[in-house]
């Protein structure tokens, strides 16, 4: 049949079409409708004389952005649309689907095709129309090229399929035809399972493939085999090549866990001790003055997984500490050496040591700081200012000498408020808690220098605190109180409501250390407070500019928009109400993220990272459309909060807690587009809600999980 247009070649998203080719009458109108509207489309037209047919469809298919399958008993019956569809869902392409009349889809098939609703062909009167029904599903995917051109619409009516004559068969011949059928089925489908445990598991689906069987997998503990080696296969020897072959999996052995220690109330020298040796060599931290408000300074506040909990020591658990200055200080004993590191943790920091070589990096974003065992400092900038980097830790202690040889490292000076006001902290046997001992830290207001005597704490001198600092302000902010000299901030400010993008990034960029609360309302500073919840709110991020919530402060919202095409970065929470989240840039999630009754539609990159908390309970509803969810902190699902497949990923390097025991009907979770390290744990209402117990009693957190009832 001859083909009604040239496929598209070349590097602009576009369409691959899925058909068999007995459907050519039925297709062929259908997207020639489609290409006169502007779409950029590709089929088997496109392959260009003397190609390797097979090879140019799959490198075809892998550069697509979208499918569109064009369902029919003939499809169901094209092996070679099968794997079309198998190799789109396994490389996160989406798929969009037409039924040419009606079609009964094979269990496997139709758990890949019915997460989108399929447009039945016939529901349109001319392929015009049909064309038109399905424009939005392809738009999403930027397959337009902007242009059209006539086209001569055609009524849909569907080829009638050739019937093979059937009167006038006699019975011999029936006999004779089943004879043969059962023959060939024995000699053709009847074949050897390849054995493939303990192979990889994309060389066991390889091989299970070449053999001519579909395979699915399932996932499980080992003791014997590393993570994503198969352990175990349903059918070994001879069997029907149609039956699927399920493989099991390896995600690693159970030694891998520990129990999360307790370290609320612990110096921080003393909760990192405990990490190390429960075998958690990733840890974050955070400043958190406001958890456990009585804790003691340089004492950890609050940690981010409870205590008791078992995870996986590739986790990262976020520790919470008391400051003064905004760094954390924390000692270890390396041999006879003492080294400590004093962190500044305005910014996200990861630190990570390695037990074998006693090697510490702090990872920031923009860059790492690494500290070997004898104390050296070595900047690696990822696109940040190396000094800006380098400034954010001190390293001091035994560094090379012998135990009273105390030295300093630092990656630039340690001027803190005034114009060139440097103390360089020279220790002794002491090595006080964050001054280093001797001399402390300065502080200045502006031109007025006051140096902190002694083993004061307090930068900015004994004065800060009495409103006697100099200059304007009084003592720099690094020190003592976090308010002016004068007295004259007004902190009874607990919440500010934004209505659009540029009212949330002033509120951030002149965020009073008293508010709490960003609430994200309609209307105008001047309107009523009635008026604002009645008036829709959308906040839009542009592409290339990031928003971070910081420590401390939650942003929430009821009924209304947030579409994220920028970085959004949360270390303090979010609180959705019912305000719809669209992403079509990069979440990164720090501290909490709570669905609300709101949605969240994620197109971009969702990262729950180490030390982050992701909470889905009832109602609250996450569509991995087309981009990916990863998470390498904690997810809790609770029952009627949902994480809905449609074509994105889910990588899980931490932990992933849900409830009532039943995963497809929480979690909606397609084995195909789940991957990852972590543990999956699967718990009874009971098991959940000791979680979420012992969570609530570790620390005073504002936003935990709901316990099931």
């Amino acid at each position: 049949m001859k083909t009604p247009f040239q496929a598209y070649n070349g590097d602009k998203n576009y369409v691959f079409v899925s058909y068999a080719h007995k459907d050519a009458a039925d297709v062929y109108p259908a997207i020639e409708a489609l290409n006169a509207r502007g779409f950029r489309l590709w089929y088997d037209e496109g392959i260009e004389a003397g190609a390797d047919w097979a090879n140019a469809i799959g490198q075809s298919l892998e550069k697509a952005s979208v499918v569109l399958a064009f369902l029919s008993k003939n499809f169901v019956a094209s092996e070679n649309c099968h794997r079309e569809i198998a190799f789109a869902e396994k490389h996160g392409i989406p798929v969009v689907s037409v039924s040419i009349g009606d079609v009964e889809l094979p269990d496997d098939l139709a758990k890949k095709l019915t997460v989108h609703q399929i447009t039945n062909m016939t529901a349109s009167a001319t392929y015009g129309e049909l064309a038109d029904t399905l424009a939005p599903s392809l738009n999403r995917y930027d397959t337009n090229r902007g242009e059209t051109f006539a086209y001569e619409d055609k009524k849909i009516t569907l080829a009638k399929k050739k019937q093979a004559a059937k009167t006038g068969t006699i019975l011999l011949t029936v006999l004779a035809f089943i004879a043969i059928v059962v023959g060939v089925l024995f000699v053709v489908f009847f074949k050897e399972v390849p054995d493939v445990v303990g192979m990889d598991t994309e060389i066991a689906e390889s091989m299970l493939q070449s053999a001519g069987f579909r395979s699915t997998i399932s996932l499980n503990y080992s003791e014997d085999y590393p993570f994503g080696v198969i352990t175990d296969q349903s059918s070994t020897g001879k069997t029907f090549k149609f039956i699927p072959i399920v493989i099991t999996q390896s995600i690693g052995s159970k030694e891998d866990l520990t129990d999360v220690p307790d370290t609320i109330g612990d110096h921080v020298s003393d909760g990192v001790s405990k990490m190390l040796t429960a075998g958690l060599s990733k840890f974050s931290l955070a400043e958190d003055n406001e958890t456990n408000k009585g804790t003691e300074k340089q004492h950890i506040a609050s940690q981010s997984i409870p205590a008791g909990l078992r995870i996986s020591k590739n986790n990262a658990v976020s520790l919470g500490v008391a400051t003064e200055d905004g760094t954390v200080t924390f000692e270890r004993r390396i041999g006879t050496k003492r080294i400590a590191y004093k962190v500044y943790v305005g910014h996200p920091v990861v630190v990570t040591i390695d037990p074998e070589t006693d090697e510490a990096v702090f990872e920031y974003e923009d860059g790492s700081v690494t500290v070997d065992k004898d104390g050296n400092v070595t900047v690696d900038p990822n696109g940040g200012n190396a000094d800006e980097i380098a400034e954010r830790l001190t390293v001091s202690g035994d560094l090379g000498g012998g135990p009273d040889d105390n030295n300093e490292q630092t990656g630039g000076e340690t001027n803190t408020g005034g114009e060139e006001n440097v103390q360089v902290a020279n220790g002794g046997t002491d090595n006080n808690e964050q001054n280093g001992g001797g001399n402390g830290q300065t502080g200045s207001g502006g031109n007025n220098t006051q140096t902190a005597a002694g083993n004061e704490t307090d930068t900015g001198g004994q004065t800060a605190n009495n409103n006697e600092g100099g200059g304007a302000n009084g003592s720099g902010q690094t020190g003592g109180d976090a308010q002016t000299g004068n007295g004259d901030m007004t902190t009874s400010i607990t919440n500010i409501n934004v209505a659009n993008y540029e009212e949330l990034t002033a509120a951030l960029a002149t965020l009073p250390p008293s508010v709490k609360t960003l609430t994200v309302l309609g209307g105008t500073p001047d309107s009523s407070e009635e008026e604002r919840q009645s008036i829709e709110a959308v906040i839009e991020i542009p592409a290339g500019d990031t928003v971070t919530i910081p420590d401390g402060v939650e942003l929430g919202g009821v009924g209304n928009v947030i579409n994220n095409y920028g970085t959004m970065i949360i270390t303090g929470s979010y609180e959705s109400g019912m305000t719809t989240v669209n992403n079509y840039g990069t979440i990164l999630v720090y501290g909490t993220y709570v669905g609300g009754m709101g949605e969240t539609h994620n197109y971009g990159k969702f990262v729950v990272e180490p030390g982050g908390l992701l909470t889905l309970e009832r109602g609250q509803q996450m569509y991995l459309e087309s981009g990916s969810l990863t998470n390498d902190g904690a997810v809790y699902i609770g029952v009627g909060g949902n994480v809905q497949w449609k074509g994105g990923t889910l990588t899980n390097n931490g932990t992933v807690n849900v409830a009532s025991n039943e995963l497809y009907r929480t979690v909606n979770i397609d084995y195909a587009a789940y991957n990852g390290a972590g543990d999956l744990n699967m718990l009874s209402d009971e098991e959940y809600n000791a979680l979420i117990d012992a969570m609530s009693a570790q620390a005073d957190y504002e936003l935990i999980p709901e316990k099931i009832e």
